[in-house]
């Protein structure tokens, strides 16, 4: 029995129930329609007899149900050769033609028996060749599928789907993969429960084909969009390297008649204010490469002074505060 992971579905009465039935139950992950495609395929099938015995009257497809339900109970099944209704109660509905008495000088036609025998082989030779077929393209699907295998306590990056997330943003300028998130359970093979933040209010279950193994930057790593701090000759200035952009605006640029006061660039707190204690951090992807960041609070300074500095920066200002916040981790 195929559902989703409702709390009615996954409680402790309704496993037990069906283990004593002797039924196998399969939970089915959210955006991933491979796990209970046959049931999209009998609910395409049923949305079309009904849009042919409805016609047009739209509003009378209440009255037509239980035609359909028979039709769709007493018709064979491709895969298992037999109807619904005879692999259910094992035999074969009885249907309206049924019920009329043959006549008492009925006899059978040869040309009629050799016909249906025809039609049989006929049908026979198709289910073969779909057979052979359907081997074919799960080949070739399968072929492009990646095995991958994570542990618990392995950290993953998510990758953003529009559907499942909704970001509220302009889909060219997010993130293709967010994280990195900790796996706390293992579901299957192909599907994995992660620790999400609470603020997120989305299914914590993922399929393998969304997550990606998440690996920590090396810790001697230049990244190309950050700069290398500027060294100085001088023994007194070694010690006091300036990581800070200047405070000072810049000058006003003259372009012909008109005089344009450019902003100041935002600046974070002056060299001179100490390093308390490492907030947060974060991996951002830039069209560079990977960027680390921390969140910084400063010793006598409000929060709402808090600000984001690169690992490079930290590393050169407070080496030992970073070492232990990462041991922390």
């Amino acid at each position: 029995m195929v559902s989703d992971r409702d709390t009615r579905f996954i409680s402790y009465f309704w496993k037990t129930l069906w283990k004593k039935m002797g039924t196998k139950l399969l939970f089915s992950t959210a955006y991933h329609p491979q796990t209970d495609g046959q049931t999209e395929v009998v609910n395409q099938i049923l949305g079309d007899l009904l849009r042919c015995l409805v016609n047009d009257h739209t509003s009378s497809w209440d009255l037509v149900l239980l035609t359909a339900e028979f039709a769709c109970n007493s018709s064979v099944n491709r895969s298992t050769s037999m109807s619904p209704f005879m692999i259910v109660t094992g035999y074969e509905p009885r249907k309206s033609i049924d019920l009329i008495k043959l006549h008492v000088s009925y006899r059978t036609s040869e040309f009629a028996s050799f016909f249906a025998q025809h039609m049989h082989n006929l049908h026979e030779e198709i289910r073969q060749k779909l057979a052979l077929n359907y081997t074919k393209y799960k080949s070739i699907a399968n072929s492009h599928r990646r095995v991958v295998e994570f542990s618990i306590g392995d950290y993953v990056m998510v990758n953003a789907n529009s559907v499942r997330f909704s970001l509220g943003k302009s889909k060219k300028l997010t993130a293709k993969k967010i994280g990195p998130y900790q796996i706390i359970r293992k579901i299957s093979s192909n599907a994995y429960e992660l620790d999400l933040p609470d603020h997120m209010g989305i299914n914590l279950v993922f399929n393998v084909s969304d997550l990606v193994l998440f690996h920590k930057p090396l810790s001697n790593y230049i990244y190309p969009s950050e700069s290398t701090p500027p060294t100085s000759t001088s023994s007194s200035s070694t010690s006091n390297l300036s990581l800070i952009p200047s405070h000072e605006p810049k000058k006003p640029v003259i372009a012909s008649k008109f005089v344009v006061s450019l902003p100041s660039e935002p600046t974070m707190p002056p060299v001179q204010h100490i390093l308390e204690e490492i907030l947060s951090d974060q991996i951002t992807f830039t069209t560079d490469g990977l960027l680390h960041k921390f969140l910084i609070r400063w010793r006598g300074l409000s929060p709402t002074d808090d600000s984001w500095i690169t690992y490079d920066e930290l590393t050169h200002l407070h080496p030992s505060l970073l070492k232990e916040y990462c041991n922390n981790l």
